[in-house]
């Protein structure tokens, strides 16, 4: 609401009935009230300011542009448009909050999914380092129990060779002349098998 002016000397608001006059120093008053003003008092001084002043400084007569401010009344088809622009822009906020929802709880459930997955994913991986480490330790354990059975084969390799020496030995002592020439027939004319028959010579020696 716009602010009325008055005059400090009557205290009366501006208006269209009485003039309004100015003095130098900017300050309005009715142009009667200054009038009387300086008729009365000693001193032609501003009422407002006391600075002095003089008549012939007086401007007589001030126009102001004063309209009655009409009040304006909305068009109720004017608000009830805009009440449906305003419904409807709530609506479309309200259906992109929802989508926005939807996507994040969405993004979630993959979150959660993903999560699950990994924390599954070094459940098993644990697993598989404990199985490998079992299995080295079992691989390691049948390594050693294999180069005991190489071990042992080996001492029954020679347990047989020694044995079958034992045998042929106890055919040359024990056997009858036909069952010796018969293990020397066998035995053949190759160089291993001389070496052989020299092997038993040295050991009926013993």
């Amino acid at each position: 609401m716009p602010i009325r002016a008055y005059c400090t000397i009557c205290s009366d608001f501006f208006d269209h009935c009485k003039d309004v006059a100015a003095i130098h120093c900017g300050h309005t008053f009715h142009y009667e009230c200054l009038l009387q003003w300086f008729q009365t008092a000693p001193t032609k001084t501003c009422p407002q300011c006391r600075k002095q002043v003089s008549t012939r400084h007086i401007i007589s007569k001030l126009f102001f542009d004063v309209g009655v401010e009409e009040e304006s009344t909305a068009d109720p088809e004017s608000l009830q448009n805009e009440l449906d622009r305003m419904k409807a822009l709530l609506s479309c906020k309200e259906r992109d909050w929802r989508d926005k929802q939807k996507v994040m709880d969405s993004l979630k459930d993959t979150v959660d999914k993903q999560r699950r997955d990994l924390d599954s994913t070094r459940k098993e991986i644990l697993e598989k380092e404990m199985l490998c480490a079992a299995l080295r330790k079992q691989m390691t354990y049948l390594e050693t129990q294999q180069d005991e059975v190489q071990t042992v084969k080996e001492e029954v390799r020679r347990l047989k060779v020694k044995m079958k020496t034992f045998e042929s030995l106890d055919v040359l002592l024990q056997g009858q002349r036909a069952e010796v020439e018969s293990m020397i027939t066998d035995m053949g004319v190759s160089s291993a098998a001389v070496e052989q028959l020299s092997i038993y010579c040295i050991s009926l020696k013993k």
